[in-house]
């Protein structure tokens, strides 16, 4: 059985029971349940695994996934209690669509843990850095297009990043900003901008790779409500990707542009929503040689889109071998197994267990991909990068671990996996 809670209705409940003591789930307990709590962008992946999952184990598991903001998600796994620390009771997995940053679970002071990797316990692992990477991804500049009408953005393709950086950072010039201003081809309509709420990853992702000021985009969120000269609220934040898909198909402000992960893109649901080319002109070297990038599967995963990134599941080690819910680890193994990466294709967003030769993730499988292999040669994946927690069933055949660099997937590191490369040699 899956239970999906709403942001709203899962805060009040975090609120509500933050202070409630852990109850370990007994052995004799009828569904034991495994906890999910954040990305809006990842939520959609746990929903489609959950029917494939609970089949493989008797008795099943009541998956609940709360689609919350990465950094909500981030920091309720990071709020256990006492020392020696104690995970919440509230989160087993939390999701998210950018990495752990220093900054989550700030100056709680509950933990006696001076960092949020010392808190998930896994200092020293590749989940310091990086979490366990589930898919790939990429944030997608939509505006409003209905195929059967003529449309006040039709005219735009391609968007340079410095011009969502200054959209986003136009605070009180937001209000005559125009799309012409910004390119003197483009219509001369309003630019809105809709944005998505603060925790969100997703709009941490976009400031981070135009990269523009969150500062100065709060202001521009202020300015935007004023620009009518009555201060309410005309355009909200959106609490997720479901929400600001919506927002922008609706064709209420045919001005307007918006962001979601690639998994929205072609949802029947959104059928009025077309995603823009983005041009990266704001680093050297440019993402794709500075020229404009259509965000697909492929761009996404070898990141010749400026707007890529890596989707994240995070757990603590304490949770993860915990003896009470052993879901954890099973979960862990299942999303990297045929089955669990099929969820992720069939949400929309971009398995990573495609092309695992091409370690380095650069499009092409050449000497280089054999150089990531040298850095981590004999290590065992199924031990350096924890995937096991006792006698667990076995997965189905696919990826034993989020390590590109074991080619064959046999948890190892060694010749085998050169010989893969060099099946591959030169493929894109």
């Amino acid at each position: 059985m899956k239970r999906i809670l709403s942001r709203k209705w899962a805060a009040g409940l975090i609120v509500g029971l933050a202070a409630c003591v852990a109850i370990p789930l007994s052995v004799g307990a009828a569904t034991p349940t495994l906890q999910f709590n954040g990305s809006t962008t990842v939520a959609p992946i746990i929903q489609q695994t959950e029917p494939g999952f609970e089949t493989l184990y008797s008795g099943g598991v009541d998956v609940l996934v709360a689609a919350t903001g990465s950094g909500t998600g981030l920091n309720t796994i990071l709020q256990g209690r006492g020392t020696p620390w104690v995970p919440n009771p509230l989160c087993d997995i939390a999701m998210a669509s950018r990495p752990v940053k220093a900054s989550d679970d700030a100056g709680t002071g509950t933990s006696g843990q001076s960092d949020p990797w010392s808190k998930l316990g896994w200092k020293g692992n590749v989940s310091q850095d990086n979490g366990w990477k589930i898919a790939r991804d990429g944030v997608c500049m939509v505006v409003y297009d209905n195929p059967s009408t003529s449309d006040a953005l039709d005219g735009i393709t391609c968007i340079k990043t410095s011009q969502i950086k200054a959209i986003y950072e136009a605070q009180a010039g937001i209000c005559s900003l125009t799309w012409q201003s910004l390119d003197a081809t483009w219509p001369n309509a309003n630019v809105i901008p809709h944005m998505r709420i603060t925790t969100s990853g997703t709009r941490e992702t976009l400031y981070e790779k135009c990269p523009f000021d969150a500062a100065k985009e709060v202001t521009t969120f202020s300015s935007l409500q004023n620009c009518d000269g009555d201060p309410d609220v005309d355009y909200p934040r959106h609490d997720g990707n479901p929400e600001m898909a919506a927002a922008i198909n609706s064709g209420a402000n045919q001005g307007a542009m918006g962001y979601v992960g690639i998994g929205f893109l072609g949802d029947p649901a959104y059928p009025n929503i077309r995603a823009l080319q983005v041009q990266d002109d704001t680093h050297t070297p440019p993402a794709n040689g500075g020229v404009c990038t259509t965000p697909t599967k492929q761009s996404c995963l070898n990141g010749t889109y400026a707007l890529a990134r890596d989707l994240f599941l995070y757990t603590t080690q304490l949770g993860y071998y915990n003896p009470n819910n052993t879901y954890i680890p099973r979960f862990l193994r299942y999303i990297y197994s045929d089955a669990g990466q099929d969820a992720v294709e069939a949400k929309g967003f971009v398995r990573i267990d495609e092309g695992r030769w091409n370690v380095d993730a650069k499009g092409i499988t050449n000497v280089t991909d054999v150089a990531q292999l040298a850095l981590h040669w004999g290590e065992n994946t199924k031990t350096t990068y924890p995937l096991d927690s006792g006698n667990l069933p076995a997965p189905a055949a696919g990826v034993p671990g989020w390590a590109r660099y074991d080619c064959n997937a046999d948890g190892q590191v060694n010749v085998s996996d050169v010989a893969q490369i060099a099946l591959h040699w030169g493929q894109p």
